[in-house]
């Protein structure tokens, strides 16, 4: 879970208001792990949970169950891919200019037109980058990309004590004033920054936080296997409250760091605000260590874990468009590769052209998130129940026979 949404969440605590913030997390985790609860208990013997909506809303509920992790999945392939851009842009100008001593400008990602083609620019990156990962996304073993996927935790892991090292210098060595909302024209003072408490802008927050607690479906194959599964529930419960854990950490800690003192060039002098960047790592100027570490590190993550996620789109897809054909691994070699290079192309869309995390991940994971989390388990679980009480021979009937 702890993934593609954690770069953006000191921006989306700052658009909410850190209390709100708090409320929100706290809100969408309790939510969050109890339709979790509701799909582990609803599925029974099924080894998916899209078998399972099939059998108690037909298709209709075969083609919801895929087409909405399939909307909030390409959401979270084009955030890896647009913040594998972003942090390996400055990375190679830093290389190209300092090392080899090339003598090029350096084109701010983040700055409207986004695509510069004309000169070296992030996106020549995003072209680069798009041919590597598909090329690696052509593989069918992926045992490689799996033991290398592991490094991702130790990254996981640097970046939350990055933030939380960053958080605590800035409250150490920067005055901050709390105000319950925005500021209206009162002017500020260049030595005190400001943290809101609430902002009305909290959709972008639990946009995010679709995407950061959705693995809703994902984890029956994974308790499935389980030594003990009557305790299947507690390890999702643990496993929800250590993500939630890390993102109220990020995202409270993550306000005060990227307000503080050390971001005080990035002040907007009309609002007395330090905006922050919905990826923080765009925060730091291109050369600065802390940064082109953090950006090296998060390269290699996304870099290994891009072709996994990649894959399990790459599932539901044949599941959606080619019932017939059992596995990836019996498509045709037209099919196979049409569908990595297509699957690719949106990320490289919006890399080119609409480069803003925030908004690609609050908007697809609110659509997806919304059904997936709120809505459809709640439904399966009552109409569950239901038959349970109406039609108990049905009822039970459905529960023995095992959909694979």
């Amino acid at each position: 879970m702890v993934g593609s949404a954690m770069v953006s969440l000191p921006w989306a605590f700052q658009t909410s208001g850190i209390l709100l913030g708090l409320i929100i997390s706290f809100t969408s985790f309790v939510i969050s792990y109890y339709t979790c609860a509701l799909i582990i208990k609803t599925t029974k013997n099924d080894t998916d949970y899209v078998f399972t909506l099939r059998k108690y809303y037909g298709k209709l509920g075969f083609y919801i169950g895929l087409i909405g992790p399939t909307i909030l999945i390409f959401g979270a392939i084009t955030v890896y891919f647009v913040v594998i851009v972003q942090s390996l842009y400055p990375l190679f100008y830093v290389i190209g200019t300092k090392l080899i001593h090339i003598s090029m400008p350096y084109i701010d990602p983040n700055t409207p037109p986004y695509c510069h083609l004309d000169s070296f620019s992030a996106s020549w990156i995003a072209l680069l980058m798009y041919v590597l990962l598909v090329s690696a996304s052509m593989k069918k073993d992926l045992t490689v990309f799996i033991r290398l996927s592991s490094i991702g935790v130790i990254c996981v892991i640097c970046l939350i004590l990055f933030v939380i090292g960053f958080g605590v210098y800035s409250i150490v060595v920067t005055d901050y004033e709390f105000k319950l909302d925005p500021a209206k024209d009162e002017g500020y003072h260049p030595d005190i920054s400001t943290v809101l408490l609430f902002n009305s802008q909290f959709s972008n927050l639990a946009g995010c936080l679709c995407a950061g607690y959705f693995i809703h479906q994902v984890s029956i194959p994974i308790i499935s296997n389980a030594a003990d599964p009557s305790k299947n529930l507690r390890n999702v419960f643990l496993g929800y409250l250590l993500v939630f854990l890390c993102y109220i950490t990020v995202g409270s800690l993550g306000y005060f760091a990227f307000t503080g003192k050390y971001f005080e060039s990035k002040r907007d002098k009309d609002t007395g605000q330090i905006p922050i960047e919905d990826n923080f790592l765009n925060m730091f100027e291109y050369d600065q260590t802390p940064a082109i570490i953090m950006r090296t590190m998060i390269s290699i993550q996304l870099c290994c874990s891009y072709p996994l996620v990649n894959h399990f789109q790459r599932m539901i897809l044949v599941n959606l468009f080619w019932k017939d054909i059992p596995t990836v691994h019996e498509l045709s070699k037209t099919r196979f590769y049409s569908l990595n290079i297509g699957i690719s192309l949106i990320p490289l869309i919006f890399a080119l052209f609409y480069p803003k995390i925030g908004a690609i991940l609050s908007y697809a994971a609110s659509i997806s998130g919304f059904f997936m989390i709120y809505v459809i388990p709640v439904m399966a679980y009552m109409k569950m129940k239901k038959l349970e009480i109406t039609h108990p021979l049905l009822a039970d009937a459905l529960q023995q026979n095992e959909v694979q």
